[in-house]
């Protein structure tokens, strides 16, 4: 044990499980996204002091940030996610187009951004832009399941190998 490491994550809850289920065992009033933003990620390993760290993830971000705490050779540029100690802005986005980020959350079915703090938000122009990211990104995620974008690439893959 001494010379492992374990990584534990939790998802928000079973797919097609529905809320209400859940609402009548929490303590907790889960509105349709309260908690999506409280998912935990631990890493443990016996020597390391232990930190908080705070910082908007989602399990995209997973892989980059075991990648680069063991030092693997990976090339960052084929992964969707971030390290999570980077100092890049960390966006997560959800299936539905719908964000969240160190300011705050945009929400697609309301069409509203709420930020953490009223007196730091974004104007209007901000959020179109990063809504044009997020809808980028998904076509992106979108083009490269469809067109099977890494078979027919594997020279990309056979040098990390």
């Amino acid at each position: 044990m001494d010379n492992t490491v374990l990584a534990f994550f939790s998802d928000h809850h079973p797919l097609n499980m529905p809320l209400e289920y859940l609402k009548s065992y929490s303590e907790i009033n889960r509105s349709e996204f309260n908690g999506y933003n409280k998912t935990p990620f631990i890493i443990y390993e016996p020597n390391q002091e232990s930190e908080v760290v705070s910082t908007p993830s989602s399990t995209i971000d997973m892989l980059p940030t075991i990648a680069n705490l063991f030092d693997l050779n990976h090339d960052p540029r084929l992964y969707m996610g971030k390290d999570i100690y980077s100092d890049d802005s960390h966006l997560v986005i959800f299936q539905n187009g719908t964000w969240i980020d160190e300011v705050g959350m945009f929400n697609t079915y309301s069409t509203t951004f709420t930020p953490y703090d009223a007196s730091h938000t974004y104007s209007n122009d901000e959020i179109q832009t990063i809504n044009n990211k997020v809808k980028s990104k998904l076509a992106i995620s979108a083009s490269i399941y469809q067109n099977d974008y890494f078979d027919e690439r594997p020279f990309i893959i056979d040098r990390f190998k």
